[in-house]
């Protein structure tokens, strides 16, 4: 995975705060069977972590990076989380 957009950081963080959500866990994507899901985790020293508002808010582990390397998670109010490519 190569970042997360601004919307995406935002909503995370969102998210992670109205959870109470402990500071050492943050949104883990993770590949599953051609798709992905979202779940609360505690990050792995191996994980490649995204941050916004001063606070990890999302982590990847690298095989599920692996297969999304050319994406950035984005958020969009029509449709929700969703990957897009990234630019340049």
């Amino acid at each position: 995975m190569d970042g997360i957009t601004e919307s995406a950081g935002r909503i995370l963080l969102n998210v992670l705060d109205q959870l109470r959500v402990p500071p050492e866990k943050a949104v883990r994507f993770r590949a599953n069977e051609g798709t992905g899901e979202l779940i609360i985790d505690v990050q792995d020293p191996a994980d490649i972590a995204f941050e916004h508002g001063g606070r990890t808010v999302l982590i990847v582990d690298p095989d599920s990076s692996r297969g999304v390397d050319d994406r950035r998670l984005d958020y969009r109010d029509e449709s929700g989380f969703c990957l897009v490519l990234s630019e340049g």
